[in-house]
């Protein structure tokens, strides 16, 4: 499963509180990709795995767009911004 982020995520305020001091977050490469998924998201698949016929196995739960390391970064720098 992908990091969970929304506003009742602890880590998404902490990287909010990063951005706000002008730390960057994420060691390492910028094009690297930082899978991610909403706390609702999270919610959603885990009810329609426990009530939906669907085929056992492993599932990785993530958004359905990567997301690199850059631009959650400048995301979080925007979004702190606002505050």
């Amino acid at each position: 499963m992908g990091s969970r982020h929304g506003p009742e995520s602890a880590a998404t305020w902490e990287f909010l509180s990063y951005a706000r001091s002008g730390i960057a977050a994420f060691p390492g490469s910028r094009d690297a990709y930082l899978p991610q998924i909403w706390v609702r998201d999270v919610a959603s698949a885990i009810v329609a795995a426990l009530t939906q016929p669907v085929p056992s196995g492993i599932y990785d739960i993530v958004d359905d767009e990567p997301l690199r390391r850059e631009s959650y970064g400048f995301m979080c720098s925007y979004a702190s911004s606002l505050m």
